[in-house]
């Protein structure tokens, strides 16, 4: 199976921070509508209109239609993430918490298996454009797992990253993939409601499609 090329990944980032953000603002939109005619709980305070607002900004929303007024101020927030991916400004943090999260990996397969594939370069073209990739919603809906989380990135350490690669194939195999297939190596990436994000290495040896019969990550 042919891996992507870095134009392509940079191409499928763009199409999905579109995707990602068109589809927050229609969602935001009708949200505003519903709380522009909606009542304060009678228990509401300004402690938990604090907590709802996306920090101390000074874009920080103060009513309902500051969400699309403010929209590409509020976009351009990288904690809120509202295009659907995090990227943090310092380089040289980034490529330490990188080689993190590639270490940790690796070190999680080779616990389970001495001739573990190797960490995924198009994974690795990823990670050098992204640090995250967190799905639709607000942070709070995201964080207690109201909402998808694709790919929850980079900023563990080697030990974090590594418990997330599955020793039970069997369990895995069960989750994530036809039962008939053949598993070598999987990690949990992400998480959601009722749902877990995997990224899995295995083939369909019987398949008529040589591809599909060939060891991938998909």
């Amino acid at each position: 199976m042919s891996q992507p090329t870095e134009p392509e990944i940079v191409t499928a980032i763009a199409s999905y921070r579109q995707h990602i953000v068109e589809h927050n603002r229609q969602v935001f939109a009708k949200l505003v509508q519903q709380a522009g005619t909606a009542e304060a709980p009678a228990d509401w305070g300004e402690d938990d209109a604090v907590e709802a607002r996306p920090g101390d900004d000074p874009r920080r929303i103060r009513a309902p239609r500051d969400v699309l007024d403010r929209w590409d101020d509020l976009v351009a927030l990288p904690e809120l993430a509202l295009d659907g991916t995090v990227v943090e400004h310092d380089g040289a943090r980034r490529a330490i918490l990188r080689e993190q999260y590639r270490a940790g990996f690796v070190g999680g397969l080779q616990q389970q298996d001495d001739d573990a594939p190797p960490f995924p370069a198009d994974f690795a073209m990823l990670m050098a454009h992204v640090d995250r990739l967190k799905g639709p919603g607000w942070p709070l809906w995201r964080e207690n797992k109201q909402q998808v989380r694709f790919w929850d990135g980079l900023g563990d350490g080697e030990e974090a990253v590594a418990q997330r690669v599955w020793t039970d194939l069997d369990e895995l195999k069960a989750k994530a993939v036809e039962t008939s297939w053949e598993v070598r190596a999987g990690w949990e990436c992400g998480a959601g409601p009722d749902a877990t994000c995997f990224l899995v290495y295995f083939r369909d040896a019987d398949s008529d499609d040589e591809r599909r019969r060939s060891w991938a990550r998909r």
